[in-house]
């Protein structure tokens, strides 16, 4: 279901059910602020931390041990899309939406993750992060 430009206008974003309707349906309005802080929830989040839900995370900062390759983009790429996919029901993500670019000298990587929201697929979100090695 889709908003009009009136309707985004007057609608309130929150990330509990504010009983919004649109044409007689009710729907869930979901803030990117919201969502942007459940992605960085799964990317920043070592896996076995969480007691009760031990594969909860992405451990990517494993990777600032592991040699600057391509073939180390591509997991950190694979590794993100994986997560993001099992842990966040709210959004679409395609591996075009995750890209890695390495910076060896710095000890680094930067990670650029965009989304779609299945209640609006129109509507999109993006996220940027730097991981370094301290």
């Amino acid at each position: 279901m889709e908003l009009t430009k009136n309707e985004r206008e007057r609608a309130v974003f929150i990330d509990v059910n504010a009983e919004y309707t649109v044409g007689g349906k009710k729907i869930l309005l979901i803030d990117e602020a919201s969502l942007n802080g459940k992605v960085m929830n799964v990317l920043v989040t070592p896996k076995n931390s969480l007691i009760m839900e031990p594969n909860f995370g992405c451990d990517l900062e494993r990777y600032l041990k592991e040699p600057f390759t391509l073939t180390t983009a591509s997991r950190i790429e694979s590794d993100v899309l994986s997560a993001l996919m099992e842990w966040i029901d709210e959004i679409t993500v395609t591996p075009s939406d995750v890209v890695v670019r390495l910076d060896p000298k710095e000890v680094k990587f930067y990670l650029n993750v965009s989304y779609r929201v299945k209640q609006f697929p129109n509507v999109r979100g993006k996220l940027a992060l730097t991981f370094a090695n301290q």
